[in-house]
């Protein structure tokens, strides 16, 4: 007859929900089998996996002209997120200012995603709005595919356990290393308040050593290149 408690279970006992970050370097989960009262929960915790900067390299240059690569790419050295690199229209990468124009910031193209987009698009510009198509069917592709052909060519240059999140997440923690932390921001999207909780690491060891490094990277410095297509779709000079 409580009104605090659902099915025999008082409501201070009902296992409370984890709260999870937009980004974290550990995230901590609750998990039982056991019935709550009178047990203790168990608390197992995930931490971030980084990969092996010589391994990822090396995965890049042999996916130099595939899909996977350029997933990969978009994920480790622009910081972007899986529904981001779905997302990713032509109209989004600006060539003429080297970098990618997306909805909430701007991201500096390194030079080797832009070679790899560039190449892309002189095959593919025409067959459709999105960067990431399906070589098959030849659309967007599904949000689903992108994990499976990440996981795919991660698995076969042995780093197992990686994701596109945690590849994100390394972006992040290079950058950390040698720019400050609203540049860091302004280019991942995340909020100014995360690094404290997120990445002491970093924080410690001095993250963050060129103040107002990037300063000329923000949304609004992307003019209005930005926003129309990347290049005419036959003159585009690929050299």
């Amino acid at each position: 007859g409580d009104s605090r408690t659902i099915l025999g279970v008082p409501d201070r006992e009902r296992p409370k929900r984890c709260r999870v970050q937009s980004v974290c370097h550990t995230v901590v989960t609750r998990r039982s089998s056991l019935p709550l009262t009178g047990r203790r929960r168990n608390v197992s915790k995930v931490t971030m996996r980084r990969p092996d900067a010589r391994a990822m390299a090396q995965l890049l240059a042999e996916q130099t002209q595939t899909a996977a690569g350029l997933i990969l790419r978009l994920a480790w050295r622009q910081g972007l997120t899986r529904e981001e690199i779905q997302r990713l229209t032509w109209d989004d990468v600006s060539f003429p200012d080297h970098q990618l124009c997306l909805p909430d910031r701007a991201v500096p193209l390194d030079r080797e995603t832009e070679t790899c987009l560039r190449l892309r698009f002189e095959r593919q510009g025409t067959v459709s709005p999105f960067v990431v198509i399906s070589d098959r069917l030849r659309r967007q592709m599904p949000p689903e595919s992108i994990s499976r052909l990440a996981r795919t060519a991660l698995d076969q240059a042995g780093l197992g356990g990686i994701s596109l999140m945690d590849l994100r997440h390394d972006f992040i923690i290079r950058h950390l290393e040698s720019h400050d932390w609203p540049y860091v921001a302004r280019i991942s999207g995340i909020a100014v308040n995360t690094p404290t909780p997120a990445f002491p690491a970093i924080c410690r060891r001095g993250g963050g050593r060129r103040r107002g490094a990037g300063r000329r990277w923000t949304p609004s410095s992307c003019g209005s290149s930005c926003r129309r297509r990347a290049a005419p779709r036959w003159d585009w000079p690929c050299g």
